[in-house]
C-alpha cells in the first residue's frame, strides 16, 4: 500500500470510530429499555405461554413447564402457603446456534427467519420480556447445531454494572459436562431442545397451587387448535392435578354449549397497499351453560366476566382471551357469551388486527369487519339474552 492510500485508510478509520462513537450517543438507554422490557405487565400464565411459542415456533412437539417449589417446614406452610422458588420451560424443538443465542437475550430481536403465517411469535420479545417479567434471572441451555451451548442475563447485574462499557453484551459458551448431563436429563432420548430457567422470581409468595391451576387452564385454552400436533406438561404439586399433561379445553365448548353457531366467514380481498389478496377471517360463537362436568377446574372454566368475549385465533394460537377487542362493553346476563376470531397471521397483522405486546388485547382497524362482527355477535346474543330474561321473569 502506498503511503498516500495508506494515509485514507487511517483517515477513514478515524472516520469510522467517530461514526460510531456518535451512533452510540443517539441509542436508548441499553437498562432503560431492558427495564421498560421486563415491565410490560405480561401476567405468569401469558409469560409462559410466550416461552413455549418459542420451543414450539423451532419445532418442538412436547413442552414441560416446571415448578420447583420452595423448602418449606409444614409450619411454614400452614402459616404462609406453598411458594415457587424457579420456573424451567423445556422444549425438543431444534435448539439454537450461538447466533439465535445472542440475538435472544436482546430486547426486540431475534436470531431466527420467522414465518409470520405458520409461527406464533411475531414481536421477537418472547425470551427476554416474557422470562423477565417472570424473575431477574433467565439461564439458557441449548443443544443445536451448534452443540451444548450456554448464557445468561441477571438483572441485578446489569444495575449493579450499570457503568460498564460492555454491560449489554450476554456473552455465550459451550456448556460445561455437568450442564450437558444437566440437558441430557431434561431432553432425554431427544437430540435437540432448549431448557430456560427463571429464578429470583417476581411472583406472589404463598400461592404455588393458585398458579399453576392458572398457567394450565391458559395453556389449556390458546393451545387448543394445536392440540393434535403438541404435547404439554406441567410438573409440580402433582397431586392436586389429575395428570400432568394439560388437558386441553375448548373455548367455546362446542358439543356441552347450550348452542353453537354455524362457522361464519369474511372475506379479505385488499391487503394494506391496496393489492389483491385472499384473506379469510372466521367466527364462531357459543351460549354455555353455567356447569359442565367435562371442565378440569370449575371456577376458571365457568361463565364469568373474565371468560366473557372474545378469543382471537392466530395460526391456531389463541390470543386476547376474554378480551372485547372494541366490540362492545361486558355486563353479567352475557357471562355465558363466547366467540372465536380466527385468522392467518401475515397480511392481516397491524393492517386488520393491532395486538398488543402481552398478546392479551387487540384493536381491530378494520372497519366493515368489525361491523360485520358486530351484527353477527348482536344478533346471537339477543336471541339468547330474551331467554335469560324470561327465565329470570319466572324464577321472580
Amino acid at each position: 500500500m502506498s503511503s498516500k492510500n495508506l494515509v485514507h485508510h487511517k483517515v477513514r478509520i478515524e472516520m469510522l470510530k467517530v461514526s460510531l462513537v456518535e451512533f452510540e450517543k443517539h441509542m436508548p438507554d441499553y437498562l432503560a429499555l431492558l427495564n421498560a422490557t421486563r415491565k410490560l405487565g405480561h401476567s405468569v400464565e401469558s409469560a409462559i405461554a410466550d416461552l413455549i411459542d418459542n420451543g414450539l415456533d423451532a419445532g418442538a412437539s412436547d413442552v414441560h413447564v416446571y415448578f420447583t417449589e420452595e423448602e418449606r417446614t409444614e409450619k411454614q406452610v400452614r402459616n404462609d402457603g406453598r411458594s415457587i422458588q424457579s420456573i424451567s420451560i423445556v422444549d425438543n424443538g431444534s435448539g439454537m446456534n450461538k447466533f439465535q443465542l445472542h440475538k435472544a437475550l436482546i430486547p426486540a430481536s431475534t436470531g431466527r427467519v420467522r414465518n409470520t403465517k405458520t409461527q406464533s411469535g411475531f414481536f421477537g420479545m418472547g425470551l427476554l420480556a416474557s422470562g423477565l417479567s417472570l424473575g431477574n434471572h433467565i439461564d439458557v441451555y441449548t443443544r443445536g447445531e451448534d452443540g451444548d451451548l450456554y448464557s445468561y442475563i441477571d438483572w441485578d447485574e446489569k444495575v449493579k454494572h450499570s457503568l460498564h462499557a460492555d454491560n449489554h453484551v450476554n456473552s455465550s459458551r459451550l456448556c460445561t459436562s455437568n450442564e450437558s448431563n444437566k440437558l441430557s436429563n431434561y431432553l432425554g432420548a431427544n437430540e435437540s431442545g432448549t431448557m430456560i430457567v427463571i429464578s429470583k422470581l417476581k411472583t406472589e409468595p404463598g400461592k404455588a397451587l393458585d398458579m399453576i391451576r392458572k398457567v394450565r387452564h391458559h395453556l389449556a385454552t390458546v393451545f387448543y387448535n394445536k392440540r393434535d400436533s403438541i404435547n404439554l406438561y406441567t410438573h409440580g404439586l402433582d397431586n392436586q392435578f389429575k395428570c400432568s399433561k394439560v388437558i386441553w379445553y375448548d373455548y367455546l365448548e362446542a358439543g356441552d354449549a347450550r348452542e353453537t353457531s354455524e362457522i361464519f366467514e369474511y372475506s379479505i380481498t385488499k391487503d394494506a397497499n391496496g393489492n389483491k389478496c385472499n384473506e379469510k377471517v372466521t367466527l364462531q360463537m357459543s351460549w354455555i351453560h353455567q356447569s359442565n362436568k367435562n371442565r378440569e377446574f370449575t371456577k376458571l372454566q365457568r361463565p364469568s366476566d373474565a371468560m366473557q368475549g372474545g378469543l382471537l385465533v392466530r395460526n391456531d394460537r389463541g390470543l386476547a382471551k376474554g378480551a372485547m377487542l372494541g366490540i362492545y362493553e361486558k355486563t353479567p346476563i352475557n357471562n355465558p357469551f363466547r366467540w372465536v376470531l380466527k385468522y392467518e397471521g401475515g397480511i392481516l397483522d397491524d393492517y386488520v388486527f393491532d395486538m398488543n405486546v402481552q398478546k392479551d388485547d387487540c384493536v381491530i382497524l378494520h372497519k366493515e369487519l368489525k361491523n360485520w362482527i358486530k351484527g353477527k355477535l348482536s344478533d346471537f346474543q339477543s336471541a339468547h339474552q330474551s331467554e335469560e330474561d324470561r327465565k329470570s321473569t319466572r324464577l321472580n
